[in-house]
């Protein structure tokens, strides 16, 4: 079935966008459409914006009725996808960690990708490969000294990157090194990720914090995830900002063009949440100036 979804903006702005849905997938984008004679869905005055994506750290030893509930927080804040992380010990522990993950998230409401935290000296060549045939776009290096980064054949690394780009992010590690340290380390990392040309941010994100624009591309979910264009899925939420508050509320979300929030009801869909796997990491970085704005 297709429709049109108009009406963003305010009602004397001709320039506002419509988008027609077909399924799941945004197939066209333009002004008006008044020719088209298709099922129309007027939003306004709600503000349309692209579903949120945020990171979880607690999936792993978390019980059903826990990961329920964690779910349903960020399906109230319009997260239609979660990047679940996994922390390993050891780099062989990897096929292991994803498979729990993912037998965690089985019953998800919404989508979900796969990354994973490890001690820095654990990042191997071997190991970028292994998150390669996993589809694992970002991975977390916890650091605990200024050596360790120069401890690794970085040389290596940038080869084994060649054909699957994948972020990696230093996280230090505050209980071992000062601030000065970390700013040492910090300024180390940008020349190493520089000169290797390793993707990286220098960007820490906090729990239920959205991924921005730029990041998402680096991992490769934008623009199918997060984004109003032609060939995204139809993930957005409905918000109004609520003048008491002063904040925004979101008061429909939907996920692949389902509804799966609306006023304080959430409907729970065991099942239809699924991993999004990255083919290609850092792909569409030169979208970035060409998404609709709403």
């Amino acid at each position: 079935m297709k429709y049109i979804i108009e009406g963003m903006g305010k009602e004397d702005d001709s320039d506002r966008p419509s988008f027609l849905i077909e399924h799941d997938k945004i197939c066209y984008v333009n002004q008006g459409m008044s020719r088209l004679l298709h099922t129309r869905l007027n939003v306004h005055p709600f503000k349309l914006s692209p579903g949120k994506i945020m990171h979880s750290f607690s999936f792993e030893t978390a019980t059903i009725q826990e990961i329920r509930k964690q779910l349903s927080e960020l399906i109230r804040l319009g997260c239609t996808t979660v990047i679940a992380m996994c922390t390993l010990e050891q780099a062989k522990e990897l096929q292991k960690a994803t498979a729990k993950i993912r037998h965690q998230l089985i019953n998800s409401t919404i989508d979900y990708i796969i990354s994973v935290r490890l001690p820095f000296e654990q990042l191997t060549p071997s190991f970028i490969r292994a998150c390669r045939r996993e589809k694992i776009p970002l991975i977390h290096l916890k650091v605990s000294t200024i050596k360790q980064l120069d401890s690794i054949a970085w040389e290596w690394i940038r080869d084994a990157l060649f054909h699957y780009r994948l972020v990696i992010v230093p996280e230090y590690c505050k209980e071992k090194m000062t601030k000065k340290e970390i700013l040492q380390a910090s300024v180390r990392w940008k020349t190493i990720s520089e000169t290797y040309q390793i993707p990286t941010t220098e960007k820490r994100f906090e729990e239920k914090e959205p991924y921005d624009r730029l990041m998402l591309q680096k991992i490769g979910l934008y623009p199918l995830k997060s984004a109003l264009m032609v060939g995204s899925d139809v993930d957005y939420y409905l918000g109004r900002f609520c003048e008491k508050k002063q904040e925004e509320i979101t008061e429909v979300v939907v996920l692949r063009g389902r509804v799966i929030k609306a006023g304080e009801k959430i409907f729970y869909s065991a099942g239809f949440g699924r991993e999004v796997k990255v083919k290609l990491p850092g792909r569409f970085q030169e979208l970035a100036s060409s998404s609709v704005k709403v």
